[in-house]
């Protein structure tokens, strides 16, 4: 379900990357709601919107594989739904459940870490994602975890600036980088949204193999 790489000598990074993020939101907006001005990562009104359903979405559920995914099913012919629709659900209980979608697909992969490698204590959250607070909140409590906002907007990057400062030489170890980055800002989670989500996330987590199989 993750992936393993050798950082140096007795050194491995674990994770999972997914195909479905910002992108849905693109996605939801030029399709659903004839937004074709959207572009980029502009949607503070799309997550203002959202944020005023409650969290569960009141039993909605996206199963956010549009694009197909990696982690943790490995599937490009994987697809998405929408499930448990009913007459009070409204425009905005669905924009909501894509945000929930995307933060459950993260949730499957930390739960996958956690089995595999144990507790995992701080997360640090980089991407587009973090330049709203809301959508940082909502997936802070899908997780159930404190999420730490460093100045390193691209992680990705910055961990490979370091990599390539231990290959030479300039510095001796990985143990010593967390000096590198200043935390900006930390995310509690509100542990009864987490909760509420968690009924569907158990929902959700057996939607795509119930579904895997059914061919057209």
């Amino acid at each position: 379900r993750i992936f393993n790489y050798i950082l140096a000598e007795g050194m491995y990074i674990s994770g999972g990357a997914i195909n479905n993020g910002g992108n849905l939101l693109q996605w939801f907006s030029a399709n659903m709601l004839r937004k074709t001005s959207v572009a980029g990562e502009d949607f503070e009104d799309f997550i203002e919107e959202a944020s005023q359903v409650p969290a569960g979405c009141e039993g909605l559920i996206f199963l956010p594989y549009i694009y197909g995914e990696r982690a943790p099913v490995w599937d490009a012919e994987a697809r998405g739904v929408f499930y448990g629709i009913n007459g009070t659900h409204t425009i905005a209980h669905f924009m909501r459940s894509v945000l929930e979608g995307v933060s459950f697909a993260l949730y499957g992969i930390l739960n996958a870490l956690e089995e595999i490698t144990g507790s995992v204590n701080n997360i640090y959250a980089s991407g587009g994602f973090i330049k709203s607070g809301k959508w940082v909140s909502l997936v802070a409590d899908v997780l159930g975890k404190k999420l730490l906002i460093t100045q390193a907007e691209d992680s990705s990057a910055a961990g490979a600036a370091i990599v390539g400062m231990k290959a030479l030489g300039i510095i001796d170890s990985f143990a010593g980088v967390k000096s590198f980055f200043e935390i900006k800002s930390t995310y509690e989670p509100n542990m009864s949204n987490h909760e509420a989500s968690k009924k569907n996330y158990l929902v959700y987590s057996n939607l795509y193999d119930q579904l895997k199989d059914i061919k057209k």
